[in-house]
């Protein structure tokens, strides 16, 4: 709510400035379309230019200092509450009222239209009142009491009018009315809308003027029509603004073309504005300040680390209490027991739990280490130490894509296990065995370490992907790549893809590729991956030997 009012007082600052320069150029020249072009302009600049938030040219200026208070956890910010929803809630309750009053008037207009009927005249729907009213219309709509005027004064008064509706002045109308909802708090916006409306008043008598009524005769009917009648003050009144200024317009000498060059002074008061609403980036507050934030941000990173510690120990904690438990079934289990088999069983449960207990051990270490390591890389500048660091966080993140690997092809596993007990069809089960020992081989690879683990960014792979589709001609093929982008593109969240392949189904792909490629340099680029591949392959071997 505060963000709005700020922005309705920075408009309500520019519909101001926009007004007194009206005021002081504009309003005593003749050129009331200029000037009436001049104020309905102004009102969408106002609400425009503190949306505007350009850079600012000049300096910046230190941060204004929060009041903290002693005592308080983390030098906590003082706030008064309370004063920006009082303003928010006046405003509201402001325009509420406003909005209510132009309701009113246009079911009062309604109303009349509805009691009285119209008729036309020279295209115009006349509304016939009874009581005691100056002429006034409402877009095609003039409401007038005909009891009291001659058909000479009634055809002038028509003629008039017919000037507010063809100019469309009833639109201005109903925006100054929005403006006043808006801007009711505004002391500018009642003057600026008199102001609009005493502009409709000079153009109209222009316009009769022009027509080649006498001035004389009309500047009585002006008079006439405004003494001892009410007025409606939300519509185009007849008489609407003061005789004495509309007489004086009348008679005075039409401005010299050079005036109209004063509307150009809308430019300068547009830059001065959106400069002084401009955001300029805040310099660095003082010493202290810095001293003070850096002691509060030091205390919530230490409550921070504090509480995972805590949640860290009482994992630990928990976990310990579940082997233990373990433990001791197993060993109460191997006491009671005499069955040679039934021990043998036990026994290797018990190895298999204190396998258990190393491993997470280890992931623990490992995940300590890989924090150690990635708090370096932010405070390292060193090149070649931030690439030693970068290399072996690589090797803790492809460790642990291993670990989700092997949880997937478990999980497949299961799966697969039990569509092979549900179905009946002989073909189904024999693909099924087929995949089965796929994923019975990819396990022993990878717990033999014979694995390439590649890690791919998402949207190189696409662009790949993309480039595969323009070059093959083959619809199943580009049906096969648009799935598989499509897939790439649900998975946005993931920055990279991670693919682990046994050293056979890496060779088989490098050897595929290398038929299929006629061009040197890829080809010796593929010779060279399979080089790799098979030292890798030997070295394996050769573990596995000692």
């Amino acid at each position: 709510m505060n963000n709005t009012i700020l922005y309705l007082i920075e408009s309500g600052v520019c519909l101001a400035l926009f007004y007194i320069v009206y005021w002081a150029c504009l309003k005593k020249e003749t050129f009331f379309l200029i000037n009436r072009f001049f104020l309905l302009f102004s009102i969408p600049i106002s609400f425009l230019i503190p949306l505007l938030k350009i850079p600012s040219p000049f300096p910046a200026r230190p941060l204004v200092e929060k009041t903290y208070v002693a005592g308080l956890p983390g030098g906590t910010q003082v706030q008064y509450p309370g004063t920006i929803d009082v303003l928010g809630l006046i405003f509201l309750v402001g325009a509420g009222l406003f909005l209510l009053r132009f309701i009113y008037k246009l079911v009062q207009l309604f109303l009349l239209i509805k009691k009285y009927g119209s008729q036309k005249f020279n295209g115009v729907n006349v509304v016939f009142l009874e009581k005691n009213s100056a002429p006034f219309s409402f877009f095609n709509f003039l409401f007038v009491n005909k009891s009291d005027i001659s058909e000479p004064d009634f055809s002038r008064i028509i003629s008039h009018e017919l000037v507010h509706i063809k100019q469309y002045h009833s639109i201005d109308l109903i925006l100054m009315e929005l403006l006043a909802i808006f801007q009711w708090f505004n002391p500018f916006v009642w003057p600026y809308k008199k102001s609009l409306k005493e502009t409709h008043e000079y153009l109209a008598d222009n316009a009769v003027i022009a027509q080649g009524c006498s001035k004389a005769k009309y500047q009585v009917l002006i008079f006439e029509q405004h003494v001892g009648m009410k007025l409606f003050e939300f519509a185009n009144n007849f008489n609407h603004s003061q005789i004495k200024r509309r007489i004086t317009m009348m008679e005075k000498i039409k401005s010299r073309g050079r005036a109209k060059f004063k509307v150009l002074l809308i430019l300068p008061i547009i830059a001065l504005l959106v400069l002084a609403f401009a955001e300029s980036k805040p310099a660095k507050a003082p010493a202290e300040k810095d001293s003070v934030d850096k002691a509060t941000l030091s205390q919530d990173d230490s409550k921070v680390t504090a509480q995972t510690e805590e949640e860290k120990k009482a994992k630990e904690k928990k976990m310990q209490k579940e082997y233990m438990e373990k433990e001791k079934k197993l060993k109460k289990a191997l006491e009671k027991t005499e069955d040679p088999e039934k021990r043998e069983a036990i026994k290797k449960k018990l190895e298999q739990l204190y396998l258990m207990i190393k491993t997470e051990k280890k992931k623990e270490e490992m995940k300590a280490h890989y924090l150690e390591l990635k708090k370096k890389l932010e405070t390292t500048e060193d090149p070649e130490k931030r690439a030693q660091i970068k290399k072996k966080l690589a090797k803790y993140e492809k460790m642990k894509a291993t670990e989700n690997k092997v949880k997937e092809l478990s999980l497949k596993e299961k799966e697969l296990k039990a569509a092979y007990k549900e179905t009946d069809d002989p073909e189904k089960k024999k693909m099924i065995k087929e995949k089965l020992v796929q994923i019975q081989k990819t396990k022993e690879a990878i717990k033999n370490n014979q694995v390439v683990v590649q890690v791919h960014k998402v949207p190189v792979v696409i662009a790949e992907l993309k480039e595969a589709y323009k070059n093959t001609d083959d619809p199943e093929k580009k049906a096969a790549i648009k799935k598989k982008i499509q897939k790439l593109k649900e998975a946005e969240g993931e920055a990279t893809i991670v693919n682990i392949k046994t050293y056979e189904q890496v060779e088989l792909e490098l050897k595929e590729k290398l038929k299929n490629t006629e061009d040197p340099e890829k080809r010796k680029m593929i010779k060279e991956k399979l080089a790799e591949l098979k030292k890798m392959m030997e070295e394996q071997k050769k573990k596995e030997k000692k």
